[in-house]
């Protein structure tokens, strides 16, 4: 990072509220911290970009997570159980990810 880009993200810490109030820029600021809000400006910049669902990022661990669970050799009742699902989801799962 280079000692402009220091200074961009200071006034940026600075302004955030007067400039950029009504945007979802200014959500994504109050979020992630300057730094990494002027990262993805620099990155993105004027463009958008596709943010998945929370659940989608969550669904696609906990499916890793089940597998490796089946591979120690847990029953699929009791991953089901834990995980809130059906036997038959957790092995839909597990075939899907072999």
């Amino acid at each position: 990072m280079t000692e402009q880009d220091k200074k961009y993200i200071e006034a940026l810490e600075e302004n955030a509220k007067i400039l950029f109030a009504d945007s979802d820029f200014y959500d994504v600021i109050e979020t992630i911290g300057a730094e990494y809000a002027y990262k993805l400006a620099k990155c993105f910049s004027g463009g958008y970009i596709y943010i998945p669902k929370l659940e989608t990022i969550q669904r696609a661990q906990r499916d890793k997570d089940i597998f490796y669970e089946v591979q120690q050799g847990r029953s699929y009742k009791n991953i089901a159980k834990k995980y809130g699902l059906s036997t038959r989801s957790v092995q839909g799962i597990v075939k899907e990810n072999s």
